[in-house]
């Protein structure tokens, strides 16, 4: 699903249009528990249907798309435009970027991958590579955190290189939003 999630992302990014907001809602589910990730109400990619693989420990012959939505408050930047002054979206209760803090212009495409890799912050995937790539996607620094094309291309590359069975990994929940004792 990250992956997927990636995939919109960069084709947004390739169009020249900001999400300004992207964040993956979704359930981890393990074998005998769900937890949301992060809030699904403010959802901005939505997973068409959750697999049941690591509840039932098997490869899934389909894989569920992930839909990128809510453009509210989206913008398409003129074509060549790398940096603007987009300010903190009105009343978004959640993290922002640091360079959007600053308020000076910034990268506003790399804002987004942040944001993306953000809504995973309360797991680890268990796959040091995979994990390594999301850390970079956090990084503070604009100039070394990855655009959202070179972060698919590295992802791509770590999924490719292992088998699909070997995916089946259930995540590490480190700050669970929900528990079902709740």
């Amino acid at each position: 699903m990250i992956l997927q999630a990636l995939e919109g992302l960069a084709w947004l990014h390739a169009q020249g249009i900001v999400h300004r907001v992207s964040i993956l809602a979704t359930t981890a589910c393990t074998a005998t528990h769900a937890y949301d990730i992060k809030d699904a109400d403010n959802s901005n990619f939505l997973v068409q249907w959750h697999p049941e693989s690591l509840v039932k420990m098997k490869v899934p012959v389909a894989r569920p798309r992930v839909y990128v939505n809510d453009f509210e408050y989206a913008v398409q930047l003129p074509p060549g435009a790398t940096l603007a002054s987009l300010h903190p979206v009105p009343g978004y209760m959640r993290g922002v970027a640091p360079e959007v803090r600053s308020e000076k212009p910034h990268d506003p495409f790399k804002q987004d991958v942040w944001s993306l890799a953000n809504s995973f912050t309360s797991y680890k995937t268990t796959v040091p590579t995979i994990d390594s790539i999301m850390t970079r996607m956090l990084d503070p620094s604009v100039s070394t955190r990855p655009s959202s094309a070179q972060a698919l291309e590295d992802l791509r590359g770590v999924l490719h290189s292992m088998t699909p069975i070997s995916l089946l990994i259930p995540p590490v929940i480190t700050e669970p939003w929900y528990h079902p004792s709740h």
